[in-house]
């Protein structure tokens, strides 16, 4: 019961950071609901996450896609979560191809907290691009997307087999939906 108000603070802040931004998608749902899919996600098959290993997880694309910092979070949140949002934190500054194949890179050596939120996010993503909330890309672009997530699943190596299974079964089920 403890954990509970550093989650609905994550939560809060989260939610105030993303509230004008709504998700690429036919319904254009909003961007908060992203968080909260690959937080659902990660609650179902990590088995008791720690409370540090949850904020992080609602707050993963706080620093990259809003003008929040890593200070920001370390100073709302402390240092552990601060680190492993850091972790998942793309460099805008790149231009994205290079910020992909940075992602890949990188993967190997995420801690394992943060491998959890990179895959879990992965999931969503593609239940997301592929039949929840389309995207308006053309296959071409849905097709690359996949390729490109499960290079980055790849590079993160054996660490959670449900997860893993889980991932491999929603690209494969993806690349049939997807038009």
């Amino acid at each position: 019961m403890s954990d509970l108000p550093l989650l609905f603070k994550a939560l809060n802040y989260a939610a105030e950071q993303h509230k004008s931004q709504r998700r690429k998608g036919n319904d254009s749902v909003p961007y908060i609901n992203h968080p909260i899919k690959v937080t659902t996600i990660l609650t179902q098959f990590v088995k008791k996450p720690c409370v540090e290993l949850i904020a992080a997880s609602v707050l993963h694309d706080v620093v990259e896609d809003t003008d929040a910092t890593i200070d920001d979070i370390k100073s709302l949140f402390g240092d552990v979560i601060a680190s492993i949002v850091q972790e998942v934190t793309d460099d805008k500054s790149l231009p994205k191809a290079e910020s992909k194949k940075k992602q890949i890179d990188n993967a190997p050596h995420l801690s394992l907290n943060a491998k959890l939120i990179r895959i879990c996010d992965k999931i969503a993503n593609v239940r997301d691009i592929c039949g929840e909330n389309i995207p308006d890309w053309d296959y071409k672009t849905k097709i690359e997307y996949l390729n490109w997530a499960e290079e980055v699943v790849k590079g993160l190596g054996k660490f959670h087999d449900e997860l893993e299974f889980t991932f491999k079964d929603e690209v494969r089920w993806g690349r049939l939906k997807i038009k």
